[in-house]
């Protein structure tokens, strides 16, 4: 299981504190080890709980109090990784160096493994739960269009099957998770019988507890009203929009409200907050939604989300103009001194395999395209030197390359979670796609170039 570590300070009443002890190891020897809770699953900000050094044999112990199952996350240098934590209990983890599954230095999740771990641990059943439905789903899946009616019975068959192993657990968060983890992972899938939109409303959301501080069940909503605003029905979506303009929050509520698969005032506010953090609103129109939210919720949580939200506006989003980043500081080079004509942004690292194998691809883009497109390629600068084999693929890069020192803040701008990753913006700077399209193709042989053919043949219709 790929962990993030989340650790919450909670109090019991009367002052009455659990406390969770996480003893660990990681080869990170006099690294800081910060532990951090969700405070909402919408924004996902995350909040310093504590913090300790590693010592020179990479041990680290934390300490800390909490009086429910919850997530926590724990970083350590640019790494981070989680896992769920239960009052009253002591954990032994270890947080190898060869566990990272990418190469990126901002935000790089590492595997995280458990030793010693009670039977009756939240951890314990999430992982075997998770281990026993994927190994399940992998092998019946290829029955689901060759067999479609023997798929049905099986994960008939396994519903009924987990309901009976589990039928006499009393963990309630433990409970919602299996629930929308099966309504995510199972039931999400698109097979004769499948349950219908209205099926998954009525077992899922309509009459159950809004779970705000279960992440397992912020995600089954988030997947749920995936796009939601567009499949409102076009008056409502009308009515909602007037309200919206005139920042009228009790009748946004109100008129969500009348939705067929929303039915409650507190889930229509959290439906209104999902549609402003998917962006579907200008900027001024979310920030006033946001302070009205803010300051006369009736639900608490919601206000902090609002809170939360305001906070993250400075996050660059598709139709932002990116900020000035700058590429070389010795020589003051900027991305504005690129602009003028649209920019692809090759965020790669030149140990990665697959950033190698994509150069041959860009090669032949900026053959064809760079009059028309700014092809540029950015890479972290090591700790020591490349080594040979790494020099020579960076020397097969023939347009712009820049080296940026790891702690540089256009690094935390850039925001990547992976090498390759790609991004596009226009000859104005605005964000046209993060992730764009990379040049090979994807799984729907989709690659960047039919984007670049258009910009070409426009330009060249116009005579620029």
């Amino acid at each position: 299981m790929k962990n993030t570590i989340f650790v919450l300070f909670t109090l019991f009443s009367h002052t009455v504190f659990a406390e969770v002890i996480i003893n660990g190891y990681c080869d990170f020897p006099k690294a800081t080890v910060s532990l951090f809770e969700i405070e909402d699953y919408i924004t996902k900000k995350e909040i310093k709980i504590s913090e300790t050094k590693v010592d020179d044999k990479g041990n680290f112990r934390l300490i800390f109090s909490s009086n429910s199952i919850k997530k926590i996350i724990l970083r350590v240098n640019s790494n981070f990784s989680w896992m769920y934590i239960q009052p009253n209990s002591t954990y032994f983890i270890d947080i190898p160096q060869d566990g990272q599954i990418t190469q990126f230095i901002t935000n790089n999740e590492i595997e995280m493994v458990f030793f010693k771990l009670d039977t009756n641990d939240i951890n314990y059943k999430i992982l075997g739960f998770e281990a026993w439905m994927d190994n399940y789903l992998s092998d019946i899946y290829i029955l689901k269009d060759k067999q479609p009616g023997e798929f049905v019975q099986k994960i008939a068959a396994f519903k009924k099957e987990v309901n009976s192993v589990y039928s006499k657990d009393t963990s309630l968060f433990f409970r919602s998770y299996l629930k929308y983890s099966i309504g995510l992972s199972i039931d999400n899938i698109n097979f004769i019988s499948a349950p219908s939109e209205e099926d998954k409303f009525e077992f899922y959301i309509k009459d159950s507890p809004i779970l705000i501080n279960n992440d397992k069940y912020i995600e089954y909503l988030y997947s749920f009203y995936e796009n939601y605003y567009y499949k409102l029905d076009q008056n409502l979506r009308t009515q909602l929009n007037n309200y919206i303009i005139n920042y009228d929050h009790v009748n946004c509520i109100k008129t969500l409200n009348k939705d067929p698969y929303i039915q409650s005032e507190e889930l229509s506010e959290l439906i209104l907050l999902i549609f402003i953090n998917q962006g579907i609103f200008s900027s001024k129109i979310s920030n006033n939604l946001l302070n009205i939210i803010n300051e006369k919720s009736n639900y608490p949580i919601h206000s902090i989300i609002a809170k939360n939200s305001l906070q993250k506006k400075d996050e660059i989003k598709i139709g932002d103009i990116f900020p000035n980043i700058e590429l070389d500081k010795k020589n003051k080079y900027t991305l504005q001194m690129l602009k003028g004509k649209p920019i692809y942004i090759h965020c790669f690292d030149p140990k990665n395999q697959k950033s190698i194998s994509e150069i041959s691809a860009l090669l032949k883009l900026n053959e064809k395209y760079e009059k028309y497109i700014n092809i540029i390629s950015v890479y972290s600068k090591p700790k020591e030197y490349f080594s040979i084999s790494e020099q020579r693929n960076l020397d097969l890069i023939k347009w712009r390359k820049f080296e940026l020192e790891p702690s540089e803040k256009s690094w935390k701008i850039l925001n990547i979670p992976s090498f390759p990753y790609y991004l596009f913006l226009d000859k104005d700077l605005v964000l046209l796609a993060s992730p764009a399209l990379s040049p090979s193709p994807n799984g729907s042989y989709e690659t960047i170039e039919r984007i670049f053919y258009d910009i070409k043949r426009k330009i060249e219709q116009i005579g620029e």
